[in-house]
């Protein structure tokens, strides 16, 4: 069976979601359609468009998104962004801290990640890795992912309505959530 995001099992298989890689390195490849995932080459007209694209890539692959390094260069004086690293947010290893508190691993090392670099007016992807050292997400619980999460307008009025009426935002968002569940 296939692990979700909460760490328990889902009715949907593995079959649907993504594959484990044929070699001995156990990485799960996402299973989406071609049309969908990024390739070294493909250009963007702004850096935001070639986020959305990759965010909405992961959201179908079962991963959560979110910005890693920049590099800069000096442009007539003026410096200028040229390269963004958009990575899986379980990428890296998190600093050991020497709170009490334990939590949950956030970043277990890995590699999956979208390289783009501007090319005159244009953002092209220069690096692509697809393969996750993690199990993905099943389609019905990436909405509780951090990159895929939404307020809709509609919701931020009526949050915002509860506060005229001295309602905290966590009850408001409790209230959201049961509307959504009912």
């Amino acid at each position: 069976m296939f692990s979700g995001v909460d760490g328990g099992h889902d009715d949907e298989s593995v079959e649907n979601l993504g594959s484990l890689c044929g070699d001995d390195r156990g990485l799960w490849i996402p299973d989406v359609d071609e049309q969908c995932k990024p390739v070294i080459g493909m250009s963007f007209d702004s850096q935001e468009a070639a986020e959305k694209f990759y965010v909405n890539y992961g959201k179908i692959s079962g991963f959560c998104v979110r910005k890693s390094s920049t590099k800069y260069r000096n442009v007539d004086g003026a410096k200028e962004l040229y390269l963004r690293d958009f990575v899986c947010s379980k990428q890296g290893f998190k600093a050991p801290s020497n709170t009490k508190q334990i939590r949950g691993h956030t970043r277990i090392g890995c590699k999956a990640k979208l390289s783009l670099m501007k090319d005159s007016d244009r953002w092209k992807v220069n690096n692509f890795v697809e393969g996750h050292a993690h199990v993905l997400c099943t389609p019905r619980k990436t909405h509780l992912l951090r990159s895929h999460r939404e307020v809709t307008a509609a919701q931020k009025s009526l949050i915002d309505t509860f506060r005229g009426a001295n309602v905290s935002i966590a009850q408001a968002f409790l209230y959201l959530t049961w509307s959504i569940i009912i």
